[in-house]
């Protein structure tokens, strides 16, 4: 009786059972009908070829007759080597390439591979992923591309030649997941040294095939060079301070791994776009003289005016300078405004220029010393590799700074890349020159100082690891000057990206505030922070700017020092959408601090073109600098590409920013001022 009620009571459960899983096994037969086949997974990698254009001309990109040679350069297989028109010595090439993805796109993983002969800075959405050079033959640069978005993409390669062959050869390698399956764009194989020439297609489908990975190794051939290599100082170490909680993902290596970086970077020069419709320009801002911001500007030639850096001097006379390539190649250039007109200094903004060399001289950084005469610093490659040169006008010429200041290695003098200077004057009239090098093998942070007689390091700054001295990539210093000693933020790649501070106390590199120069940082944030700007207020209060990944898209932020703790400038200004807070790009800062209030202008990009906006702080909160400053049009309002500004302010507390734009077709020096700001 028991057996015959236990089998009554499971039989109804076993058959439940069944039926549940005959339902489910035909559900499932349905949807795999009606959904359709599941998206294959493709091998697929689009490289070089002639799809790619020339910037500005838009004309197609030239498929070279040479490429790797065999036993040289790696090659890379699938890609074409290309270059622009111009092939010859020491010549540039701007080349662009625009792809879709889905805009269900699901971006998981890219990666990027490039080579060059001689060299090529790549940028993708308008952000740099990497450089390589060719000078001691290095593997294929490597780098992952964080910055890819559903829907258009641009990727820009800003290359170099020295003489001899011209070519540039590149793959991105994409993961993504899209719609009911997925296609994935997985890496080529490349890591081979040419023995052919590059397959003869860009776009192919191929199985997987696993590579042997890569450990770049760099051994730079040094040039010799006409001056005496500095005496090296053993490398400045960390003070260590206890240890905060930081993001999780930070491990410090203490084995240093060089990696090859490239020694020269050509001038970016971004597409031209299409027309803008932008809200009316700030009335507050207006053009200083005729033309300053318009047509061809403050420039006004036919080569490329870039890189565009401003200073002011004790007469209230505006110095701005820049890179130029109308004499036909790099040069830097400058003009002076005494409040009525613009003007040069000796040829300073023709020919040769301040330079005046056969190598490629880029990204300058002008200051003016306390007797109203600019100095103007440089990258430079004449002397084989990029070394930093300074000049100053005497009121009649253009002369080094020291001997060999402007020839063969400068002021650096190493076998490094040398490039990105910051300069600065002090009131007693010593000057500050600091860098990025990669004469350690890896990317650190040099400084050195005019003492009157020579450029002297400071405490090891100069040689080894400078004033960084850590195992990853120190890069893009920014400079400021409080109680006439040098304070250097810069942009430290380690896990993520971080920005770093560090002061020299008249005889130490020493944190500027707690863990300033370790761990997180003054950024301390979980996502990259690049470009740093800095500046003191009135009273020693440093100010720092730069930009953050962090809420998912490129936004400004501002922190600076309170009771030794670096703390947000105002409310949100360092989380969040930070000061600019907009649905688009917001990168490249520049700070400049009137008495005790910072303001930072910076480059804003949506789809169609990039302006300049400006806001300062007041109270907590950062405002606009005239309305509309912010928004729209921002003050550069036009239908081109309104890139890297730089502010100063004159003695009169009259706002300058100058910014480079190609809305005449070509890119030229705009500059505007506000009055009373």
């Amino acid at each position: 009786m028991k057996l015959f009620a236990l089998r009554t009571k499971v039989l109804p459960l076993v058959l439940g059972l069944l039926s549940l899983s005959w339902v489910t096994f035909l559900f499932q037969a349905v949807r795999a009908q009606t959904a359709g086949p599941r998206t294959p997974d493709v091998f697929y990698t689009v490289c070089t070829d002639t799809t790619w254009t020339q910037v500005p001309s838009g004309k197609p990109a030239v498929l070279t007759a040479s490429g790797p040679e065999p036993g040289s350069i790696y090659d890379l297989a699938g890609a074409r080597p290309i270059w622009g028109d111009n092939g010859t010595p020491f010549a540039t090439a701007a080349l662009l390439k625009r792809f879709t993805l889905p805009m269900d796109a699901q971006i998981a993983a890219a990666t990027a591979r490039f080579v060059a002969d001689d060299g090529a800075t790549v940028l993708v959405n308008g952000l740099e992923i990497g450089r390589y050079d060719a000078a001691s033959w290095p593997p294929p640069t490597t780098a992952d591309v964080p910055y890819l978005v559903p829907g258009d993409n641009v990727i820009r390669a800003d290359a170099f030649n020295r003489p001899g062959a011209a070519w540039f050869e590149f793959c991105v390698d994409i993961i993504y997941r899209a719609g009911s399956g997925h296609q994935m764009y997985l890496p080529s194989v490349i890591d081979r040294v040419a023995t052919s020439t590059p397959a003869a297609t860009a776009t192919r489908t191929a199985t997987a095939t696993t590579r042997p990975t890569a450990t770049p190794t760099v051994s730079p051939t040094g040039t010799s060079k006409p001056t005496a290599t500095p005496t090296r100082t053993a490398a400045p170490t960390a003070t260590t301070t206890p240890t905060r909680t930081l993001k999780p993902t930070r491990t410090p290596t203490p084995t240093r791994t060089p990696k090859p970086t490239a020694t020269v970077t050509p001038t970016y020069t971004p597409k031209p776009t299409a027309t803008v419709t932008t809200t009316p320009a700030p009335s507050d801002w207006r053009p200083v003289g005729p033309g300053s911001a318009g047509g061809g500007g403050i420039s006004n030639n036919g080569g490329a005016s870039q890189s565009v850096t401003l200073a002011t001097g004790p007469n209230n006379h505006l110095y701005v300078a820049w890179s130029d390539t109308s004499s036909g190649d790099a040069e830097i250039y400058l003009r002076q405004w005494d409040g009525s007109d613009w003007s040069e200094l000796g040829g300073s903004a023709s020919g040769g220029g301040i330079s005046d060399n056969s190598g490629a001289s880029q990204w300058p950084s002008v200051a003016v010393a306390p007797d109203g005469q600019p100095w103007v610093a440089w990258h430079d490659s004449s002397g084989g590799d990029d070394e930093i040169y300074v000049r100053r006008w005497t009121g009649t010429a253009w002369e080094p700074v020291g001997s060999g200041a402007a020839s063969g290695g400068g002021i650096s003098n190493n076998n490094g890349g040398s490039a990105f200077v910051a300069l600065e004057i002090a009131a007693n009239g010593q000057a500050y020159a600091t860098w990025m090098d990669s004469s350690s093998g890896n990317s650190e942070v040099y400084v050195r100082r005019w003492n009157g007689s020579v450029w002297e390091p400071l405490a090891g700054s100069a040689s080894g690891g400078g004033i960084s001295n850590t195992p990853t990539r120190s890069g893009r210093p920014s400079l400021a000057l409080d109680d006439n000693l040098p304070t250097v933020a810069w942009a430290e790649t380690d896990t993520v990206g971080e920005i770093y501070v560090r002061r020299f106390n008249g005889s130490a590199w020493v944190e500027l505030g707690e863990h300033s120069a370790s761990n997180g940082g003054i950024s301390n944030t979980p996502g990259l922070s690049q470009y740093a700007t800095i500046g003191y207020a009135a009273g020693g209060k440093p100010y720092v700017a730069w930009y953050d990944v962090t809420p998912g898209q490129l936004e400004i932020y501002v922190a600076t020092l309170e009771s030794g703790q670096w703390v947000a400038a105002g409310n949100g200004a360092a989380s969040g959408g930070g000061i600019s807070n907009t649905a688009g790009k917001s990168k490249e800062p520049s700070l400049a601090v009137r008495g005790n209030v910072p303001y930072v202008a910076w480059e804003e990009g949506d789809s169609s073109a990039d302006e300049i906006y400006i806001r300062r702080l007041a109270g907590d909160k950062w405002v606009e600098v005239g309305s509309g400053s912010a928004e729209g049009g921002g003050i550069s309002n036009n239908a081109g590409n309104s890139q890297f500004p730089a502010l100063a302010f004159d003695g009169a507390g009259r706002l300058y920013v100058a910014w480079a734009d190609n809305s005449s077709g070509d890119y030229e020096v705009y500059v505007l001022m506000n009055p009373g700001p």
